[in-house]
C-alpha cells in the first residue's frame, strides 16, 4: 500500500490526510491537487507581504482550511482557504458586501486561490451563560438576525436559496461518483422540509429545524460580531 506523501501549504503547516481526501471527493483528485499545488507556491509570499506569522497548530478538521496568525500589519489574523468554486465566489461577494458593524471585517482576498483574511474575533459572554430565558435568549438571537439581514447591492456571484436547493433536489449521484454520499444528508433534510410546508401550506410557519439548531448553537451577546462558517 502507497502511503501518501505529506502535503505542507506553508513552513510547518502540513494538512491532515482526512482534510486532504475530503477536498478529492468533492472536487476531485486533479483539481484538488492542482490547488493544493498552487497554494503551497502563493501562500508563503502572501503570509511575507502581510508579515503573517501562523500559529503551528494543524488546521482544525473542517471543509475548508482555516488558519490562525498574527499579522505585523494587520493584528489578529484567519486565513480561510478552499478550492475555487462557484460557492468560494459567492461567500467572498458576500463577505465584501456585509462588511461594516456587526460583521467580521475582510482585510484583504485572492480568488485565484480562493483565501480570504479575516480580522480574527473572540466570543464575549454566550446567552446561555447570561442567565436569560429560552424565550428571551431566542428573542435577542432573532432581533440580531433581522439588524443584519439586508438586500444585497450586487447579486451576480451570489447564490439565491432556489438555486441552492434545485440543485440538491436534482443532484445525480451518479454523475459525480467522486463526491461519494456526502450530499444525502442534505438532501434529505431538504425533502422532508418542502414536504412539511406542503403540509402546513395555510400555517405562516417555516421549516427552520436546521437553522434554529444553529441559531442555538451560536447565540452570542447583543453587539458582538457575528463570526463565517469555517
Amino acid at each position: 500500500m502507497t502511503t501518501e506523501p505529506t502535503i505542507y501549504i506553508a513552513p510547518g503547516i502540513a494538512l491532515p490526510p482526512i482534510m486532504i481526501q475530503r477536498f478529492r471527493n468533492v472536487h476531485g483528485r486533479s483539481a484538488t491537487d492542482e490547488w493544493l499545488g498552487r497554494l503551497a507556491s502563493t501562500l508563503p509570499a502572501w503570509l511575507a507581504t502581510w508579515e503573517i506569522e501562523l500559529d503551528q497548530v494543524e488546521p482544525p478538521d473542517t471543509f475548508n482550511i482555516v488558519l490562525f496568525g498574527h499579522s505585523a500589519k494587520a493584528g489578529e489574523v484567519v486565513l480561510k482557504l478552499s478550492p475555487p468554486t462557484f460557492e468560494s465566489r459567492a461567500e467572498l461577494a458576500a463577505v465584501k458586501q456585509t462588511s461594516g458593524p456587526g460583521f467580521v471585517r475582510l482585510i484583504d482576498a485572492d480568488p485565484s486561490i480562493s483565501l480570504m483574511m479575516l480580522e480574527r474575533i473572540r466570543p464575549g459572554t454566550e446567552l446561555g451563560a447570561a442567565e436569560l430565558s429560552e424565550e428571551a435568549a431566542t428573542r435577542i438571537c432573532a432581533a440580531q438576525l433581522l439588524k443584519y439581514w439586508r438586500e444585497p447591492a450586487d447579486v451576480t456571484d451570489l447564490i439565491p436559496l432556489d438555486r441552492w436547493a434545485k440543485e440538491l433536489l436534482t443532484h445525480d449521484p451518479a454523475a459525480h461518483p467522486h463526491r461519494r454520499t456526502c450530499w444525502r444528508p442534505a438532501r434529505r433534510s431538504l425533502t422532508s422540509c418542502s414536504r412539511r410546508r406542503q403540509a402546513n401550506r395555510s400555517s405562516t410557519a417555516t421549516c427552520t429545524t436546521r437553522t434554529s439548531s444553529r441559531v442555538r448553537k451560536a447565540r452570542t451577546a447583543p453587539g458582538l460580531r457575528s463570526i463565517p462558517r469555517a
